[in-house]
């Protein structure tokens, strides 16, 4: 696991329908035993998702004249070779003195979605970009007792509540849900997503979302 380049991938789901969680490097200090709890011997490690291209790729990308922001989206990402798996960031939105990219990923795409207005994650190994302030649009989870609810709903603040469900692999921040269940019935837009899984079934196998109260 020490070794240069070793990835770590990450499926859930049920039956044969699996979903891609996470794929990237190890994160660098993260790795912890093998320890001993009790009939079990555990190793734990830290995964960035993503990792492999937030590691080890630069680039550098510049365009003279005005670009269309979906443009510099899509050849970032093929640069470096992460695929697209969720574009909702439109070709209106223009850059209208050109663009000039240059260091880490990382840094080019926090730099982009300030100049394009947009908002962006990786998840399972796959780049979402989406409008700041918008919800995803491919979403519409519903969660109540007959659909996946554990507990009851919690409230956080004002305005966010958490629901826990069964593992819901698909769900991610940004993705819109409709909460069945009281208190704290009605619609939301997911903020932070945690997923726990064991694979031999001994422990949790479920989701936390904490969500936004959408509109």
């Amino acid at each position: 696991l020490q070794e240069e380049g070793v990835v770590t991938r990450v499926l859930a789901g049920y039956g044969e329908q699996l979903t891609q969680l996470a794929y990237g490097t190890i994160v660098r200090g993260s790795l912890r035993g093998p320890e001993r709890r009790g009939a079990d011997v555990i190793t734990s490690w830290q995964v960035l998702d993503g990792g492999v291209s937030y590691q080890t790729s630069a680039v550098m990308r510049g365009w003279s004249g005005s670009v269309r922001a979906s443009r510099v989206w899509r050849t970032l990402a093929s640069d470096v070779g992460i695929p697209i798996a969720g574009f909702e960031v439109g070709d209106d939105v223009e850059l209208p003195r050109g663009y000039f990219v240059s260091g880490t990923l990382r840094r080019a795409l926090d730099d982009l979605a300030s100049a394009s207005r947009s908002t962006w994650t990786i998840v399972g190994g796959r780049l979402y970009v989406w409008p700041s302030g918008a919800r995803r649009v491919d979403s519409a989870v519903v969660l109540g007792y007959g659909s996946g609810l554990i507990e009851p709903p919690s409230r956080v603040d004002a305005r966010r509540w958490q629901v826990r469900s069964l593992l819901m692999p698909g769900i991610m921040p940004g993705d819109r849900y409709v909460v069945e269940a009281d208190p704290g019935r009605g619609q939301y837009v997911a903020q932070d997503v945690t997923h726990e899984l064991d694979s031999l079934g001994y422990g949790p196998y479920q989701t936390t979302i904490v969500g936004v109260t959408d509109g």
